[in-house]
């Protein structure tokens, strides 16, 4: 396998929390090893994953907030104002949308959906 090749799948394996490096004394290379708990690393990934889209998604939402609260105040026109009316209730309740998603993120990261959902018996990959 080609060092970039290597360096990309390493990559990927520590964005999805399925390896972690590992320090050895007096070894210069980057060493990397599996974690045994496969389940808590899918819940880490998914969990980070899903935190930064809706952290992203909030943050756009609040900005087009901002952008509406302003036009209705400041538009002339009354189908402007209701249109813009209109358009929050729909901003507002996707910003709630996502906020349930960043709890449902939370319950992967602190391990509460393993109380809901309990792992197999089998906690180890053999």
């Amino acid at each position: 396998m080609s060092k970039t090749s290597m360096s990309t799948g390493v990559r990927y394996l520590l964005d999805m929390r399925a390896v972690k490096k590992v320090l050895k004394k007096g070894e210069r290379k980057d060493l990397y090893q599996f974690k045994d708990d496969w389940y808590q690393s899918f819940a880490d990934m998914f969990a980070e994953r899903w935190k930064h889209v809706s952290d992203m998604n909030i943050e756009e939402l609040n900005e087009s907030k901002e952008e509406l609260l302003t036009l209705r105040e400041e538009s002339p026109e009354e189908e402007i104002r209701k249109e813009a009316d209109h358009l929050l209730k729909k901003v507002e309740y996707a910003i709630e949308y996502y906020d349930w998603l960043a709890e449902i993120a939370e319950v992967f990261e602190s391990g509460q959906i393993f109380e809901m959902i309990p792992k197999p018996s089998l906690k180890k990959a053999p």
